[in-house]
């Protein structure tokens, strides 16, 4: 069961900043700071108030666990907006009372989109994946369309038609896309959830062959994307590695056309 905590404004003491969080349900407090050699002041005030670290602290099991202690250890911003943040935490276990692990890598909440297009004449169905540098994998990888929420309040199905005319260039309207599922990637050290969405369209093959080797990516952000269109199979989305792109195919195969996953 989440919490819903109120907030207090940040105080400094020392070489410390710190804030006093309640929560409204079970009147538990929750001390979160950091050092001033590690954080400065102005982000730190940005860090408690960014949705996605409000998010991650709404989800917390005050039923079960005693969170006393959070300290922020990094926070990359994007410009002005958190990016990514690194808290270590103080988490019992109410029921054995030992600790349990509590370094979280907090980026927030975001989507994955896997685009089907039929060809009208052929009858083959396509999915459209991404090619791009990622520097933790140290290389090219295929991907479907994905996106993060950023600092600001953002719907999921709104940031998944940008990142389709991102990646792909393509315009859709929301009612286009449908609901898959949800799931964690790495909830060993991260809090990051992906919904994810299907799109399907029945497209000429002049179009499939338009976007194969397409070079798309949102130049603000650095994003160098070459577009690959495959045939739509389980061996294929396999062969890609990509967990996002495994999940929704999954989700599409057992949820949409009734095919047993292990079959």
């Amino acid at each position: 069961m989440g919490s819903c905590f109120s907030a207090q404004s940040a105080n400094a003491v020392h070489s410390e900043y710190f804030k006093e969080w309640k929560d409204k349900t079970c009147n538990a407090k929750l001390r979160i700071f950091a050092h001033a050699k590690k954080v400065d002041l102005n982000v730190f005030e940005r860090v408690i108030v960014a949705p996605k670290f409000v998010d991650w602290i709404n989800t917390l099991d005050l039923n079960n666990y005693d969170v006393t202690e959070i300290e922020i250890c990094h926070a990359f911003m994007f410009g002005p907006n958190v990016g990514f943040v690194i808290v270590n935490s103080i988490i019992e276990d109410r029921a054995t009372q030992r600790k349990v692990p509590g370094i979280v890598f907090i980026r927030g909440g975001s989507v994955g989109v896997l685009v089907l297009f039929r060809d009208a004449a052929e009858g083959k169905t396509h999915m459209v994946l991404t090619s791009q540098f990622r520097t933790p994998a140290g290389q090219r990888l295929l991907e479907i369309p994905a996106g993060m929420l950023d600092d600001k309040t953002e719907q999921f199905l709104g940031v998944a038609a940008k990142e389709l005319k991102e990646e792909l260039d393509i315009t859709i309207q929301l009612k286009e896309l449908e609901y898959l599922g949800d799931f964690w990637p790495s909830p060993g050290g991260c809090d990051e959830k992906i919904k994810l969405f299907l799109l399907e369209r029945e497209v000429s093959t002049a179009e499939i062959k338009e976007m194969q080797g397409k070079v798309t990516g949102a130049v603000g952000e650095n994003e160098v994307i070459t577009l690959q269109v495959q045939e739509f199979s389980l061996e294929n989305i396999i062969k890609t590695g990509d967990a996002k792109g495994l999940a929704a195919a999954a989700m599409y195969l057992q949820k949409i056309k009734g095919v047993e996953v292990n079959s």
